[in-house]
């Protein structure tokens, strides 16, 4: 991250102090054609497309000289001279830590790059502080490169014990080549060796009893590890690893597998933990290192006070075009008038039944719906009492009305009405 956010600084003060001169050189000029607005959306479209030119040029510088170096580190490993090698890596390494590679696009190089170093690391057998775990994390990410996993685990043959994060890459490459003829033979060996006898072991050994070549190979030693109370054949160590499909076994595996889940996660908590609580250190350290070294050196105090000026000549600027953008006089177009249209109810309506209940009122106002008939329920008080009143249409007239009613009535769809003003 911090990585991140100092690369897109050195753009960010690149651009502003290319861009400032560029914009005021030309603002008077554009100024006479363009309108305020306009013109500010411009000079944003400016600075945008020069920022991204810098950080476009600054990556392909990178990954030019990133490239040479490791050509040139392969060049020397191959004529077998790995000091020379190793420093090419080195200088390699270096320069994708300085401000040169692009942010939004160095995860494949990042990829490539260590892929380079851990395969020298693994084939030459070099210990280098340079190149401290780049094997592990590498393959942690991509347990798939068959080659590098290959290397890596012919390594743990001159360990005498490994840590616990190899631990788990070592199951992780494991679970990953279960079918891979040309790693499981690697993977029985080192397991062999560790004495592992875990779920992700007993899978291995068992892949290796189904080879022929392996069981020949690896049988008696499997055979030792697994011993309980009696010697166990080859053939009884085959029916040992198919108990495993046992529902009772497969209920214990699902234990260990939900303990194993739960103290991940706790080494998780923890290690997200003391990551914060070592980046608040490397922040504290970080400051104080940094105003200490300003303080020593009259040269950096000077920049720093250049780039503060900097800073605000760039919010003077964006001040001075905002002021002018809105001092400027702009054009409004007319609004044109809006019609409103006024809907008057008609004067005459007709009612078709009355309930004291609001239930009923709607299942009669739902069913005159289904026959396309336009009802609606008016809520009325009389003798004491909330009378919920079924009315239909609206007429002009009361003659419409009565006609309107009379054709409904002789249709079997109201048994009765009678015309209602609709003022009332």
């Amino acid at each position: 991250m911090i990585w991140v956010i100092r690369n897109l600084c050195v753009r960010l003060w690149t651009t502003l102090f290319l861009g400032i001169p560029m914009i005021i050189a030309l603002a008077p000029v554009m100024a006479t054609s363009i309108s305020g607005q306009l013109l500010v959306l411009i000079e944003l479209i400016m600075v945008i497309i020069l920022f991204f030119g810098i950080d476009f040029l600054l990556d392909r510088i990178g990954r030019a000289m990133i490239a040479n170096l490791l050509r040139e580190g392969e060049t020397w490993e191959r004529s077998g001279i790995l000091g020379k090698s190793e420093q090419s890596y080195i200088k390699a390494i270096r320069i994708f830590d300085t401000f040169l590679l692009s942010p939004f696009g160095a995860r494949k190089l990042i990829t490539h790059l260590t892929r380079t170093l851990s395969r020298f690391m693994l084939m030459s057998n070099r210990e280098s502080e340079h190149f401290t775990n780049v094997a592990d994390t590498y393959l942690r990410l991509n347990p798939r490169d068959v080659d590098l996993s290959l290397l890596w685990l012919k390594s743990l043959f001159k360990r005498k014990e490994i840590s616990p994060r190899q631990e788990d890459l070592l199951g992780r490459i494991a679970n990953t080549h279960l079918e891979s003829k040309k790693i499981l033979p690697v993977l029985t060996r080192v397991f062999l060796g560790l004495k592992r006898k875990d779920f992700t072991a007993q899978t291995i050994y068992q892949r290796a009893l189904g080879s022929p070549a392996l069981k020949r190979h690896f049988g008696d030693q499997i055979q030792a590890l697994i011993r309980m109370d009696e010697p166990l054949g080859h053939q009884a160590a085959i029916h040992h690893f198919e108990a495993m499909d046992h529902p009772k076994t497969t209920q214990l595996n699902l234990r260990d597998k939900a303990i194993a889940l739960k103290n991940k996660t706790a080494e998780f908590v923890i290690s997200i933990l003391n990551a914060c609580t070592a980046a608040m250190s490397f922040v504290i350290l970080g400051l104080s290192s940094a105003v200490e070294y300003i303080k020593s050196h009259e040269q950096v105090r000077l920049y720093l006070k250049a780039g503060i000026m900097g800073v605000l000549g760039v919010f003077l600027v964006i001040f001075v075009i905002n002021t002018v953008s809105h001092l400027s006089p702009q054009k409004v177009p007319p609004k044109e008038p809006v019609p409103i249209e006024i809907v008057l109810p008609k004067p005459f309506t007709i009612q078709v039944a009355a309930y004291l209940k609001q239930d009923h009122a709607e299942q009669y106002v739902q069913r005159l719906k289904k026959n396309d008939i336009n009802a609606r329920i008016r809520m009325t008080d009389g003798g004491g009492k909330t009378w919920y009143l079924v009315m239909v249409s609206e007429f002009d007239d009361k003659k419409s009305a009565a006609d309107y009613g009379r054709s409904l009535k002789s249709k079997g769809i109201i048994s009765d009405f009678f015309v209602n003003n609709n003022e009332s």
